[in-house]
């Protein structure tokens, strides 16, 4: 039905398929009476197709894949030792759907029809900014010691955590175009218009990386058979944030920073001692626990 300003109302079905994967597998192995070994894979991928702009739905891929691998130590009838390693990886892809016969009529060499907003109509074409690939890895390593002497049970602990992010998002690769009024848009602007593409040979990937340091030390105190004290103090940190091909910088302060102050290929300054920003301290103090008998 068409209105007045000569536009209309559109009806369509919303078709959302999805599809979901997960599998899983454990192997356990008894070396000895004092050694013990286990190693886990998960994974799940699943795709779907999202609601997103006039005739250009979004795809979206994603993949998880998890590993761990932990062997166990009977050093003495006091002493116990916990070695394990991990590695974890996240894979996610977001892509919009070409427009129906709009290969042919892009606003950027190579590229088929971006997005185009003739207000008050709805924008026609893929976002600006729905391209996205994103991958994640994480490297893990922790080491744990129980130690029990009397009515204490001590532990003692260490982490070391690899972080990489590897990201690309292509913002308007295909360009976007707007128009103030639906007027501008039959008589092609150009008053009223607005145009924004991203520059040619732009570099869209970044590759972060950063690594994570933790220690732990825990006693569990078995003051009375009713009560039990729990303290423990654990302190981490990381490296800061690190882009491999010096496409991030960082400003110390924006207000009187100097050019040669710029710290490229970082996200903070690393040479200095930031304790609050970069050390994280939970002290648990005298946690109570009442048992029953």
């Amino acid at each position: 039905m068409c209105s007045s300003d000569l536009t209309a109302d559109y009806f369509g079905p919303v078709i959302q398929p999805t599809n979901e994967n997960f599998g899983s597998a454990r192997f356990d192995h008894t070396f000895s009476e004092k050694d013990f070994f286990f190693a886990r894979y998960t994974i799940s991928r699943g795709d779907s197709i999202l609601p997103s702009q006039f005739l250009s739905d979004v795809t979206f891929l994603s993949a998880n894949q998890f590993v761990t691998a932990q062997y166990d130590r009977i050093i003495s009838p006091t002493l116990l030792n916990m070695f394990r390693v991990g590695f974890n990886r996240s894979y996610n892809d977001l892509d919009t759907l070409e427009v129906p016969g709009g290969e042919n009529l892009g606003f950027t060499p190579g590229q088929p029809i971006g997005s185009l907003g003739p207000t008050p109509l709805s924008t026609l074409g893929p976002s600006g900014i729905a391209r996205l690939y994103q991958v994640q890895n994480s490297f893990q390593y922790d080491d744990h010691v129980t130690l029990t002497r009397g009515a204490h049970i001590w532990k003692f602990g260490a982490a070391v955590q690899r972080f990489q992010w590897n990201t690309d998002q292509p913002a308007f690769v295909r360009g976007s175009i707007t128009f103030n009024s639906f007027r501008n848009f039959l008589l092609a602007g150009p008053s009223g218009t607005g145009a924004t593409f991203l520059l040619p040979e732009s570099s869209t990937y970044r590759h972060i990386r950063t690594t994570m340091y933790g220690f732990f030390a825990q006693d569990d105190w078995r003051v009375t058979s009713r009560l039990t004290l729990n303290y423990g103090l654990r302190w981490e940190f990381t490296t800061g944030l690190k882009e491999t091909d010096d496409l991030l910088s960082y400003i110390p302060d924006p207000l009187t920073s100097r050019l040669e102050d710029v710290k490229i290929g970082e996200l903070w300054d690393r040479s200095e001692e930031h304790t609050s920003e970069l050390q994280s301290l939970a002290y648990l103090v005298c946690r109570l626990l009442l048992e029953k008998k």
